[in-house]
């Protein structure tokens, strides 16, 4: 696999559940040829033009009402919505922990 850094998503909505970590729709796309994992270092670049770099904390499973499915990410407790915009690219950076 490519050590190079690629663009995952782009964040179209943004789900907070009470006691829970963000979650970043639409998720994973279904034609990603590329392989990310939980703890690969991803980075969050923000429609202003700042970066956010941290992990990937889990790929959910949703089930939406139209039966479909979807993979949100799953960010850090650290990370809030207002660091995470609509808009905001996910990148993948690297596989490796820091």
């Amino acid at each position: 696999m490519s050590s190079e850094a690629f663009r995952v998503m782009t964040v179209s909505d943004i789900v907070t559940i009470t006691g829970k970590p963000i979650l970043l729709f639409p998720g994973l796309p279904r034609d990603l040829q590329r392989t990310i994992r939980v703890g690969d270092q991803i980075e969050l670049r923000r429609p202003d033009g700042t970066r956010v770099s941290t992990t990937l904390a889990g790929i959910e499973h949703a089930r939406m009402l139209n039966r479909t499915s979807q993979w949100p990410l799953r960010l850090p407790d650290s990370i809030s919505k207002t660091d995470v915009p609509v808009g905001t690219e996910v990148w993948w950076i690297s596989s490796e922990k820091s």
